[in-house]
């Protein structure tokens, strides 16, 4: 087993080694010239979790000689009362961390998931989410066509290419901080996981990959695991059993104000403040007509 001074200078080396990476802080958008600094541009993004009503089981009175156009009537009612009772609960994403051990977040084509699990791993990289000392980043379409069948051998390869961390060695360490549950497990983009020369074939290769989840989830309880995977995508599979499903909500105007500003100082654009207040201008004005 590696000694404890050796395990935190390779964590230490590793962790660089992750915020040097372009594939994870830099942001490249079609054909730009110049790519972003991804914390430059970032911003806070929310997650919506929707809890359903208890639905209390209706009491039926045999001698009731209520009409069926009355029965309509309070099932209606009744229904209306539960969509009100209905709790969207809002989290940042560090707090969905801690208050889910396994989550799933879904969202539209575009909406920002993987810009956000890029994110945490950087702000788990230096140190700045507790208890999290690990950010393991994981494209899943990579995992299948790499051919490989166990995740971590993935990984352990994965960062021996791209970091020159010794395979065997990173095999050790990502199993240790799995297990005392102080590593973060960001699996990106399941959806991109149907993959194959037939639907039957897609569909098979999408639940090789789930179920190589669900065995990492009940192999390592204690950390923590996050998968993204379009909105659309996740409605027509099985859930992950266990996984909290949570949404990744929309900009608000403030967020997208925000966005812009952060845009163009990362572009060190001598103009900055000049087109981004045109810009916001724009947004607004198409905002408004559209809520007319």
């Amino acid at each position: 087993m590696l000694d404890a001074v050796s395990d935190n200078e390779r964590l230490s080396l590793y962790c660089e080694a992750l915020l040097a990476d372009p594939r994870i802080t830099v942001l490249q958008i079609l054909d730009m010239q110049r790519p972003l600094e991804l914390a430059r541009v970032y911003v806070q993004l929310r997650l919506s979790e929707e809890r359903q009503p208890r639905y209390d089981t209706p009491v039926h009175d045999e001698e009731s000689t209520e009409t069926t156009e009355d029965d309509a009537n309070v099932w209606i009612e009744e229904e209306r009362q539960r969509r009100e009772r209905r709790v969207e609960v809002i989290y940042d994403p560090e707090k969905a961390l801690h208050t889910f051990h396994h989550c799933v977040i879904t969202g539209d084509s575009g909406a920002g998931k993987t810009t956000l699990l890029r994110h945490l791993a950087i702000m788990a990289a230096r140190g700045s989410i507790a208890g999290m000392l690990l950010p393991i980043y994981v494209e899943l379409q990579s995992f299948v066509h790499s051919g490989l069948h166990d995740l971590l051998d993935f990984v352990s390869a994965t960062w021996e290419e791209a970091y020159a961390f010794p395979a065997q060695q990173a095999r050790l360490l990502l199993a240790n901080h799995l297990d005392e549950g102080k590593a973060l497990l960001l699996l990106d983009a399941l959806d991109e996981t149907l993959v194959g020369e037939t639907p039957q074939i897609a569909e098979q290769s999408y639940e090789a990959v789930s179920q190589t989840i669900l065995n990492i989830a009940a192999d390592y309880p204690k950390a923590s695991m996050v998968v993204t995977i379009s909105k659309a995508c996740y409605r027509q599979h099985k859930p992950l059993a266990s996984f909290t499903t949570l949404e990744l909500m929309d900009f608000r105007f403030e967020d997208v104000k925000q966005f812009v500003h952060n845009w163009y100082d990362a572009a060190h654009d001598l103009h900055a403040e000049e087109k981004s207040a045109d810009l916001i201008k724009r947004v607004d004005a198409v905002s408004y007509t559209h809520l007319r």
